[in-house]
């Protein structure tokens, strides 16, 4: 009977959804005093580009907590399964995103989850069907993606100007920087190409 309410225990233990979280390099910054502390507490992030990272949380029923070693073994979850499930969990919840259509500026939004969208290329291939071509991206904030036309100007030009609007500092804010997908490829574009 007692081994019968360990597995039960342990089971519901492992059921706990793990979510995908976009993050900045401000992330790591505000973790250094842990990371000197206690290594195995730092949470596990992947970077994704220069300036955006991966990171895995689950929902303590205040706050997300980042998943860290420490964390994942409480909860006996290794991490491929943290990988497997934290992606599968962005994945169907992406499939709920808001898109916010207008001549120019397109956007994506989606409570604490919009920018999990850099993760899933085909989400992007299905959004360029809906426009009509390539699309730029800028991850913004969390709850909202911005996005135009990658092969028209003007459309570029109000996109940049969206962007410069932004206050960065906000912090659920992301990143100033404008990408595309090149197949499955996330790629960077410069303001530059960009306005031309």
């Amino acid at each position: 009977m007692f081994s019968r309410l360990i597995k039960k225990f342990n089971k519901k233990k492992s059921d706990v959804v793990i979510y995908p979280r976009i993050k900045t390099r401000r992330f790591l910054e505000a973790l250094e005093p842990i990371k000197k502390q206690s290594p195995d507490s730092m949470p596990f992030y992947k970077a994704i580009t220069n300036d955006l990272l991966l990171t895995f949380a689950i929902d303590d029923g205040e706050n997300y907590t980042s998943l860290s070693p420490v964390l994942l073994a409480k909860n006996s979850i290794s991490e491929e399964q943290m990988w497997d499930r934290g992606l599968d969990t962005g994945f169907a919840a992406i499939q709920n995103s808001q898109i916010i259509a207008s001549e120019a500026v397109w956007e994506v939004r989606l409570d604490d989850m919009a920018a999990c969208t850099i993760l899933y290329p085909s989400f992007w291939h299905g959004l360029e069907q809906q426009i009509g071509g390539p699309v730029v991206i800028n991850f913004t904030h969390k709850n909202f993606v911005l996005c135009a036309r990658k092969d028209n100007p003007e459309h570029l030009r109000t996109l940049i100007n969206c962007i410069n609007e932004i206050g960065f500092d906000e912090t659920h804010s992301l990143s100033p920087e404008l990408y595309t997908f090149e197949g499955d490829e996330l790629q960077r574009v410069e303001l530059r190409q960009a306005k031309s």
